[in-house]
């Protein structure tokens, strides 16, 4: 933080910025954000978005394609300089310093083609400190999934599935997965949801967008629903199910 910015600290979760620099605090949510604006041009991505996510927890992200879910994902990575609102993530408002607690697998993700699984380990371990590289071997052992075959050569779901295995190992708390079970086969994304569950902790937090809503609604701890840029709802499953009397997917579909 700059020597002559003024920052008002109101509680250890309140925190009064006049301008977006760097402020840590102490805060025991995972994510928390107010009024979240994007915009492309006239379009507005994400409209007045407010929630928080919670520490442990697997979280949901769902709407129609062009909801904003994208959106909101690469923002929390720290992907998207320009927005408005206030966001906080492990009580850091500078995203980029962040980022470090951030792992993000995007819908469309960049990967060196050329490079077999080990090497992108390698790369991987260079790039961010305590990466779990045995962890990535045992996941890869456990899928079937040989580390000397170049990433070219995968079909599309096992690419997938290697891609999910790399992200997940990074050591970071908040970890953003777009869509990550596009492409691949039912036994393979069950396998990949015991994964999760066995991955996360009181101190990791993972936000998953996903289509698959009838399937992956046993998964989630959390729901957050999108539609055009606005914020549905923001609410625990179990809330939602006993507020509603009806399963979380039936709930989605009536509001999307």
């Amino acid at each position: 933080m700059k020597a002559n910015e003024m920052v008002t600290v109101q509680s250890p979760e309140t925190v009064t910025v006049q301008s977006r620099e760097i402020v840590t605090v102490q805060s025991p949510e995972m994510v928390y954000a107010n009024g979240l604006q994007v915009s492309y041009g006239r379009h507005a991505a994400l409209q007045d978005i407010s929630f928080s996510l919670p520490r442990g927890e697997i979280i949901g992200l769902v709407g129609e394609n062009g909801s904003g879910k994208s959106t909101l994902m690469r923002l929390l990575a720290g992907m998207i300089p320009s927005y408005r609102g206030k966001v906080r993530i492990c009580g850091m408002t500078d995203l980029w310093k962040a980022k470090k607690r951030v792992s993000f697998l995007p819908a469309v993700p960049f990967f060196e083609k050329e490079k077999n699984v080990l090497q992108t380990i390698e790369c991987f371990s260079g790039l961010f400190p305590g990466y779990r590289k045995e962890m990535v071997q045992t996941l890869c052992a456990r899928f079937g999934l040989s580390l000397s075959e170049k990433l070219s050569a995968f079909s599309t779901g096992r690419l997938a599935l290697a891609l999910f295995i790399l992200h997940i190992s990074r050591e970071a708390d908040l970890c953003l997965l777009d869509e990550p079970f596009r492409g691949i086969d039912i036994k393979t994304r069950q396998a990949m949801k015991d994964v999760l569950i066995e991955t996360v902790s009181p101190e990791k937090t993972f936000l998953i967008s996903t289509h698959e809503i009838l399937e992956m609604e046993p998964l989630f701890d959390r729901i957050i629903l999108l539609k055009e840029g606005h914020l549905v709802f923001d609410e625990a499953a179990d809330s939602l199910r006993e507020r509603t009397g009806k399963a979380v997917a039936e709930v989605i579909r009536e509001a999307m």
